[in-house]
């Protein structure tokens, strides 16, 4: 199930870095702009929607996804996580397979 879902990560983010941070969390560092990552969010929480097979069993899975956007250079890595993470419990406080946009990051 996880190869098949970073397949579809992958796929669906193109030229974008995918990671599998741990668990069924995943990463995707881009340089897109905010409108853009809004759009790549829609398209990962479509493509993993998507159902698949394993063994002749139809597994449904869905995605909570939390993007942030860095407004500063100068934001490091564990404060652009720290707030994806809390964009991604946002997503799912809506009802999951949804995502949410996080921009409050400044130094």
């Amino acid at each position: 199930m996880l190869r098949e879902i970073a397949g579809r990560l992958t796929r669906e983010a193109g030229d974008a870095t995918v990671s599998r941070l741990g668990g069924d969390e995943f990463v995707i560092l881009t340089e897109r702009s905010a409108s853009e990552a809004a759009r790549l969010a829609d398209r990962l929480v479509q493509a993993v929607a998507v159902p698949v097979v394993i063994e002749g069993h139809v597994v449904q899975v869905g995605a909570s996804i939390g993007v942030a956007v860095v407004d500063d250079v100068r934001t490091g890595p564990a404060e652009l996580l720290r707030q994806a993470d809390a964009a991604m419990y946002e997503a799912k406080n809506a009802g999951r397979s949804a995502w949410r946009l996080n921009r409050r990051l400044t130094v």
